[in-house]
């Protein structure tokens, strides 16, 4: 049974009331003649209507108390009037009521207005539930998200949103959201579309964009939109749902280099055994040249032409001995690094790697050193050697010349995750962006040709994967190099411990 509570204060009108609406089936478990008492019994009754009188006498009138009952209760209001005052009108529309009633009326409009507010709260507060639930389903999820209506402004934006843009959501609410979210085309780098006050057809597809947050950092991130339309298929307002996919497009690119050095480990096994054997002719072959000029200029006597001879095969060997190098490097790309792996320090494993290229950097370079305790690391003793020698190869090759003040920086510390960080700075002039993402490709080098066949961070890329690690590289024109290598670590096994 519908419970009604009735604010009346006049005695007569308040019975009248009353009795038509048990006549007509509803419970009446209280009246109240004044606004306080309104609110009291409300609370102690939980009716499921309150029929108010506008002009209530005492401090809190009618519309003050029905503001009270609908902020505090929820509870849906009707009022009862004889005043047809503007004022008054403005006051109750104010309080959002379910409907009215103008005095005298009939028990049959009363019975009208009141199924009719029923119905109508009902509604209402399923709608409220409903927009409730999505709201916190939207806040809740991963993704950040951005609700728009149909003029292209915020109406919702979550906590991710919010972090994202470096926007808060209190600031972002009613305005276009092109000053929230502020994305650009990766590609040209010109504004990217967003959701406006057009057509469904008029959203902008599914695509990778570059967020630049309010501090003006760059955040790459996958974008889609989706229309809010009703059950009519209507629509009133829009989802801008994005994510932040910095890790995933790191983790593609090094799978890209991991494909591109399988395949050219293939390669290499077969290059490799095709290359070595004329090159072992050319080598034994100069050898014995070497050793007959030798025989025949002990003979006749030195000359001119015999130094001439030694100096043209002294080239001729050391040009065999880099293809040598460079064959045995290209090997390594192919060949497993698992086995003979040994707990190693790393410390002393880099100072090794530092005293060995020490007398490659120039004089007056000086070497800073950052080293943090740090857990032993399972791997090949050589190929770790060789990682580190070949960093320390590059920092020596990229430090500054004469006028300044070439320094090389390496650093060890624990990571957050439990790993092992390994970092290896110079001072040099840089990398510039638009090379900086071909670093690890086989053969590609930023060095003059001759200098190098392009493959050492190829082979650290490689020699990092073979140990569970990665390695990345941060440089920008102006201000250096740094390379960052995190490797696994764990306590290694305690040989008194039992088996």
């Amino acid at each position: 049974m519908t419970r009604v509570l009735v604010v009346e204060d006049d005695p007569q009108v308040g019975d009248f009331i009353e009795k038509s609406l048990q006549r007509q089936g509803y419970d009446v478990p209280a009246r109240a003649a004044t606004g306080d008492q309104a609110l009291a019994l409300a609370r102690e009754h939980l009716p499921d209507l309150v029929l108010m009188d506008i002009g209530l006498k005492g401090p809190v009138d009618g519309i003050a108390a029905a503001e009270q009952v609908r902020d505090q209760l929820g509870m849906p209001v009707v009022f009862l009037t004889a005043y047809t005052d503007e004022v008054y009108i403005r006051r109750a529309r104010a309080t959002d009521a379910y409907g009215y009633l103008i005095k005298p009326f009939h028990p049959q409009e009363l019975r009208t207005v009141i199924e009719f507010a029923l119905y109508k709260h009902a509604i209402t507060r399923r709608l409220v539930e409903r927009e409730r639930f999505v709201s916190t389903a939207l806040r809740s999820i991963a993704d950040a998200v951005i609700a728009l209506d149909m003029d292209g402004r915020v109406t919702l934006m979550n906590a991710v949103a919010e972090a994202l843009a470096g926007v808060a959501e209190a600031d972002a609410l009613g305005r276009p959201v092109r000053e929230v979210y502020r994305a650009l085309d990766p590609d040209t780098r010109a504004p990217a579309p967003v959701p406006g006050p057009a057509r469904l057809a008029d959203l902008p597809e599914p695509a990778l964009r570059l967020l630049v947050s309010a501090s003006g950092v760059e955040i790459p991130v996958e974008e889609s939109v989706s229309p809010m339309v009703d059950d009519a298929g209507r629509a009133w307002g829009a989802v801008l749902v994005f994510r932040d996919v910095t890790e995933r497009r790191a983790l593609e690119r090094r799978l890209g280099i991991s494909e591109r050095l399988a395949s050219l480990g293939t390669l290499a096994a077969g290059f490799a055994h095709e290359i070595n054997n004329p090159l072992a002719y050319v080598v034994t072959n100069l050898d014995y040249l070497q050793k007959a000029l030798d025989g025949v200029e002990a003979a006749v006597g030195a000359g001119t032409a015999f130094a001439e001879i030694h100096a043209a095969l002294h080239e001729a060997q050391e040009g065999a001995a880099r293809v040598g190098r460079i064959v045995a490097d290209v090997k390594g790309l192919s060949r497993p690094q698992g086995e003979n792996r040994v707990w190693l320090d790393v410390h002393q494993v880099l100072e090794a790697a530092v005293k060995i290229t020490r007398h490659l950097w120039p004089s007056r370079a000086t070497i800073v050193r950052e080293l943090e305790p740090v857990a032993p690391v399972q791997a090949n003793e050589a190929r770790l050697g060789q990682l580190f020698v070949q960093l320390l190869l590059n920092a020596a090759q990229a430090i500054p010349g004469p006028g300044e003040a070439p320094r090389i920086r390496v650093a060890t510390r624990p990571a957050a995750d439990g790993r092992i960080l390994v970092e290896v700075e110079d001072n040099g002039p840089g990398i510039a962006p638009e090379v900086l993402g071909r670093v690890f490709d086989p053969f590609f080098t930023t060095r003059p040709v001759g200098s190098g066949p392009g493959l050492g961070l190829s082979i650290c890329h490689r020699i990092v994967t073979d140990l569970g690690g990665t390695i990345s590289l941060d440089s920008a024109p102006g201000r250096g190099t740094r390379v960052r290598v995190e490797l696994p670590a764990s306590a290694p096994p305690d040989p008194g411990a039992p088996a």
